[in-house]
């Protein structure tokens, strides 16, 4: 069954043409140790072997555990990124820190998913959008070769 997020729990996504990575996914956490570790692991499940992505999570001053749970979860998950609020600043910072941390690059789209299943659609829609760029592009090569040698 598909993790479903709280409205407390928002999950943003941005798929980027500039930076290094194809998908950066924000989470702000306050007071998740409990519940952190199953959420960057669904995450990470979803996303694994199907492009290039980074996760921010970003600890906005938890008063429990979570920052800790966080720094172990790293161990298990090359891909997760770890902020830390030195007090407590709020969801929408918390979020903002998380996007300014990963906006090296132009934006092409900026989402909040309702759940993973959703995201998996969309990721699975751009990857279909950039094989059709990629194989648009060869053919148009290929028949600039063509035409260019008078075949």
């Amino acid at each position: 069954m598909p993790l479903k997020l709280s409205p407390a729990r928002p999950l943003y996504t941005h798929i980027s043409n500039g930076n290094s990575v194809d998908l950066s996914v924000v989470i702000p956490a306050y007071n998740e140790a409990e519940s952190i570790p199953l959420l960057v692991a669904e995450v990470c499940n979803c996303l694994d072997g199907e492009l290039d992505y980074e996760l921010v999570v970003v600890d906005d001053c938890s008063s429990d555990s979570t920052l800790e749970v966080l720094r172990t979860s790293r161990g298990q998950h090359a891909r997760l990124r770890v902020l830390h609020h030195g007090s407590r600043s709020g969801q929408s910072a918390a979020i903002s820190s998380g996007v300014q941390a990963v906006a090296a690059g132009a934006y092409d789209f900026y989402v909040k998913p309702i759940d993973l299943d959703e995201l998996r659609v969309i990721i699975r829609r751009g990857l279909r959008l950039r094989q059709l760029e990629l194989e648009n592009a060869r053919l148009s090569t290929s028949l600039r070769d063509k035409q260019s040698f008078g075949e």
